[in-house]
């Protein structure tokens, strides 16, 4: 067993003293975005500058050159602008993404322990963000600068281990799926993902909500994972597993699903971070490509062409990620020029990193 860690530890504590320590360390985030917003004077809240060189921007061993990787490290990033008649442009985001700008702090200190974000398909400048275990079947809105837009509650919903959220397109609209599927112990019998359509009011307040529950079982067993997926064409949902080290498995859902009876997906290939910790704690996808994020490394892989496990079987590179103290989030932007992070914690910052063709 390799050595623990820091983030392994803050993964295996319960949640009481793993509480108090995120709460401290919030406040000490607090002080240094404070410090960070003094020192900037009156540079722009998204004023940061691309670094000068590869491995400035975050880029992973051979990213820079992109030999030996497929061509999947550039994209079109205009796949939501359709019918605006402007050319896609193409983003190379192993080399074009902008350091992370803090946007704003969490305004709503409800939202203390951020495990899934994703963004809004339907309200301009709206996330959607939910807790990790111990909190009740709730999901949250906030703006990109962290301003509190509103709470959902799920009342037909539980909530053992939320660990995920993902948007995609059902029934000609937009949904979101909520990923149950926590399982430090790997022995849970009862996985679920709650889907449910995307809200179409966002405003202070509380505002009750409706889903389905989609029970679902592993092939071979039970597992942990705090990654879940959704085709951004199809909207079929993919599970990538959490592992202390070694490859994470990545198992699909089958198209056709409801709460009738429990999905038992398949597996359908590994994933494995380049470089840092092993453990995979969240992402999300795009038609221009797939984030995954671990505690210490953000990484990019271009859509290939099938579906979501063909794109995490290329090799990925390396884009910037914010200094987090526990990172377990990130969400793409509509148009892909840019994603999204929170940590877990009280009164964090929202992290915006900024990608453009040149």
């Amino acid at each position: 067993m390799p050595p623990l860690s820091r983030h392994t530890m803050f993964a295996s504590w319960r949640r009481g003293p793993r509480r108090l320590l995120l709460n401290a360390l919030s406040f000490i985030s607090a002080i240094a975005f404070g410090m960070m917003a003094c020192e900037s004077g009156s540079t722009s809240e998204t004023g940061t500058t691309k670094p000068s060189s590869p491995a400035a921007a975050g880029t992973g061993s051979g990213a820079a050159s992109g030999a030996g990787r497929p061509t999947s490290g550039s994209s079109s990033a205009a796949g939501e602008q359709a019918g605006s008649g402007a050319a896609a442009p193409v983003i190379h985001y192993c080399t074009e993404c902008n350091a992370p700008a803090t946007q704003g702090m969490l305004a709503n200190t409800a939202i203390d322990e951020a495990s899934g974000l994703v963004a809004s398909r339907v309200h301009p400048g709206v996330l959607y963000v939910h807790n990790d275990s111990g909190d009740q079947p709730r999901f949250f809105a906030i703006g990109h600068a962290g301003q509190d837009l509103g709470q959902f509650d799920v009342i037909d919903a539980k909530a053992v281990d939320w660990e995920d959220i993902a948007l995609g397109p059902c029934d000609g609209g937009h949904c979101l799926f909520i990923g149950d599927f926590g399982d430090n112990g790997e022995s849970r019998t009862d996985y679920v993902v709650y889907r449910l359509p995307e809200p179409t009011t966002v405003a202070p307040g509380a505002q009750n909500l409706t889903s389905e529950a989609i029970g679902f079982e592993y092939p071979d067993g039970s597992h942990n994972a705090e990654t879940l997926l959704a085709d951004p064409t199809t909207g079929q949902l993919f599970i990538v597993t959490k592992v202390s080290s070694g490859p994470s498995d990545v198992y699909r859902f089958p198209k056709d699903i409801g709460p009738a009876s429990t999905a038992v997906l398949t597996h359908v290939g590994t994933v494995q971070p380049p470089q840092g910790v092993a453990l995979i704690t969240g992402g999300d996808a795009h038609a221009s490509g797939v984030l995954l994020r671990t505690y210490t490394h953000m990484f990019f892989y271009g859509f290939a062409s099938g579906d979501i496990a063909a794109s995490l079987s290329a090799e990925p590179c390396s884009v910037p990620a914010g200094f987090e103290v526990q990172g377990e989030t990130v969400a793409w932007a509509p148009d892909a020029q840019s994603y999204f992070t929170v940590s877990e914690g009280k009164s964090m910052p929202v992290y915006q990193t900024t990608c453009s063709a040149p």
